[in-house]
C-alpha cells in the first residue's frame, strides 16, 4: 500500500512568507541559541527549495519560449 503524504504541497509564496517571518524573529533576538540555530536551518532549507523551484520554472519557460529571452518587467 502506498504511503500517504501528510505534507502540504510546496508553495513558493508561503515559503517566502515563512522566510521573512524567520528573519524577523532572528533579528529580534528573543530566542535562545538552540532555537536560533533550528530556525536558521529551517530558513536555509526553505531558501534551497525556493531556488530549486525557480530553476525548474526557468527551464519550463525556456522550453515554452524556445529559449528566447523573456522580459517579465
Amino acid at each position: 500500500m502506498p504511503e500517504v503524504s501528510t505534507e502540504a504541497p510546496f508553495s513558493y509564496e508561503e515559503s517566502i512568507r515563512k522566510i521573512h517571518q524567520i528573519v524577523q524573529e532572528l533579528q529580534e533576538g528573543r530566542t535562545g541559541f538552540e532555537e536560533l540555530v533550528r530556525r536558521y536551518q529551517e530558513a536555509t532549507a526553505l531558501i534551497s527549495q525556493c531556488r530549486a523551484y525557480l530553476d525548474e520554472s526557468e527551464l519550463i519557460i525556456r522550453k515554452v519560449t524556445g529559449g528566447q529571452e523573456v522580459d517579465f518587467h
